[in-house]
């Protein structure tokens, strides 16, 4: 509903171009976000409250909610070296990442490390 009202309000600025209307619909962006938290909360609340009666709805909100993770792929090393095994992908990333904000904290430009 709020959603709804915020949106006429910026089509009828959109329309008309005063700046009346343009501060009646500045005010509704944040009580839209205030009202989007709020609805929110209140579902998560609700669906723990049932969480024993209706298992079936949690689950389906925590799967909704689960994303897949994408694997890192193969990294080539500082050899030119195509990897692929887990721990030695790891290994290069954690020193990529030690140059990096190495050369961060002391000001360095990273571009000397190949960052940039």
């Amino acid at each position: 509903m709020a959603i709804r009202r915020r949106n006429k309000k910026w089509t009828l600025y959109r329309t008309t171009g005063k700046d009346s209307d343009y501060k009646r619909y500045k005010k509704l962006p944040n009580f839209v976000v205030k009202e989007l938290r709020k609805a929110r909360k209140t579902f998560d609340r609700k669906l723990a409250l049932d969480v024993k009666s209706n298992p079936k709805s949690f689950y389906r909100y925590v799967h909704s909610r689960t994303k897949t993770k994408d694997r890192v792929g193969p990294l080539k090393d500082s050899a030119g070296n195509v990897v692929n095994d887990d721990k030695s992908m790891c290994e290069i990333l954690n020193n990529f990442l030690l140059l990096f904000f190495y050369a961060r904290k002391w000001g360095c430009s990273g571009s000397q490390y190949g960052f940039y």
